[in-house]
């Protein structure tokens, strides 16, 4: 299963994901980095300043795509550093001036990657990894301290329902080949938990509203017309409703290790 799934990541077989080739459209890394990037590490950002973690160490994030979320890290006054199997995406982040490694997170170099880091975030990664939460104890039990950040697909979440309405337009939320888990908030917590973390900080947030209504338009043929249009203008008050229903169909974690007590 590995060799496979480092197949689909490399961006050289026939096989790999297409994400890659939308997220370096020009133009397309400036709009993540102001929709998608700065909104969620300026989150994470006043996590850790609540907790007392100042800016020692660097921020290495694993799997970091196009490198939107090191872009806003490193204007925050992070030293950053990433890691990213695409080797397109790779040279793209290396443009930024960014140091990025082509290469997986695994046991065989973890600890050299763990060096000097203050906190690892790993964003749409872990439900693409066979075993999140060995993936998870493999950093935590190599460092006495250290904050991690992950970004998952959850459930129950209206995109989920939206996948079970519409099976033939599932994709994003549920996405084969690329997701291997979709996680709910007990086995999250059941996740932390094996890898002796705790959260410190959460945000769950989606886009089911528009993924839905968009599912809706393209199973009837709707045709885009000013009603439409209007309904569409409105699925981020709508989502707004989900989030806060807890319904949402992401979460994003801020969880640090344990600190063991000695009695």
């Amino acid at each position: 299963m590995q060799s496979a799934l480092e197949g689909l990541y490399d961006g050289q077989s026939e096989n790999t994901t297409q994400q890659h080739h939308i997220y370096l459209e020009p133009g397309i890394f400036e709009k993540r980095v102001k929709a998608v990037a700065t909104d969620k590490v300026k989150f994470i950002d006043d996590v850790l300043n609540s907790i007392g973690h100042d800016k020692k160490g660097q921020w290495l994030d694993v799997g970091c795509g196009a490198g939107e979320m090191l872009f806003v890290a490193k204007q925050l006054g992070w030293k950053v550093r990433g890691i990213e199997s695409d080797i397109a995406e790779a040279n793209f982040v290396r443009s930024l001036g960014i140091h990025v490694d082509s290469e997986y997170l695994d046991p065989t170099n973890c600890r050299r990657f763990l060096d000097d880091v203050g906190i690892i975030s790993a964003i749409n990664v872990l439900e693409h990894v066979a075993d999140p939460t060995n993936f998870l104890k493999m950093i935590t039990d190599e460092l006495d301290e250290v904050v991690i950040v992950f970004e998952v697909p959850r459930h129950p979440s209206i995109a989920s329902l939206n996948a079970v309405l519409f099976p033939e337009l599932a994709f994003r939320h549920i996405y084969p080949p690329d997701h291997l888990h979709i996680f709910t908030e007990q086995s999250i917590s059941k996740m932390l938990e094996d890898s002796n973390l705790e959260v410190v900080g959460s945000w769950s947030f989606g886009q089911d509203a528009f993924d839905f209504f968009n599912a809706v338009g393209a199973s009837t043929g709707i045709v885009e017309n000013p009603f439409w249009n209007s309904i569409l203008d409105i699925c981020p008050e709508i989502q707004e409703v989900i989030d806060r229903n807890k319904l949402s169909d992401t979460s994003l974690i801020v969880a640090k290790k344990k600190i063991c007590s000695i009695s």
